[in-house]
């Protein structure tokens, strides 16, 4: 064995949390918390038992910060909405085509991880629907914000309901999602995204 094999030995392998918890997220957002094996884990995170166990916990704190993960990104695209000159329309239809990329992705569409997957993981593990509520309610709150400032710049009129518009943009969102996992074909689901637009704008 070499000086530098030596070294090494015994030394935990270093890991990128990042990626670790990304591999984790997409295999729980697949199968879900109890279709989801350690082994599963071990070979979605590259990482061996012990050190997943002293990096993230056990496997609902792993599926718990997956799920912060993926509504944290979701928070992201809608908070980058309404810093460009597009209009209201433009940003919600970039939103919802964004959402599409995702869902409609891959020989069996995955859908969304709120919608089709902690949804239903949160009826057998309370802990995830209180963290589940709290992402639907910042991306509403998100989403409001952006129906707000069209409002205060006179591009959506001042008596529309900013929150319940927040609320139908996230519902259609969740329905593209889980039409998506059914296996419905992206040209549908864009068709009615464009519905969609046409009934709120």
């Amino acid at each position: 064995m070499s000086e530098d094999a030596k070294r090494h030995r015994g030394r935990p392998r270093k890991f990128d949390y990042e990626q670790a918890l990304t591999g984790a997220m997409t295999t729980f957002w697949c199968r879900g918390i109890d279709g989801t094996s350690y082994d599963d884990l071990v070979d979605a995170m590259d990482m061996n038992r012990p050190s997943i166990y002293r990096a993230f916990g056990n496997k609902e704190a792993i599926y718990k910060l997956s799920l912060e993960l993926f509504g944290k990104q979701v928070i992201e695209q809608v908070k980058a909405l309404g810093d460009s000159e597009r209009t209201l329309r433009e940003d919600i239809d970039l939103f919802l085509e964004q959402g599409l990329d995702v869902y409609c992705e891959g020989v069996q569409p995955k859908g969304c991880f709120i919608a089709c997957t902690a949804v239903a993981d949160s009826i057998v593990h309370p802990s995830i629907k209180a963290d589940l509520v709290q992402f639907i309610e910042s991306i509403d709150e998100c989403l409001e914000s952006r129906f707000r400032k069209a409002q205060e710049n006179g591009e959506l009129s001042s008596d529309a309901n900013c929150k319940l518009m927040a609320a139908s943009v996230q519902g259609a969102l969740h329905t593209l999602a889980v039409r998506a996992r059914a296996g419905q074909d992206r040209k549908y689901l864009s068709e009615l995204k464009r519905f969609y637009l046409e009934q709120w704008f």
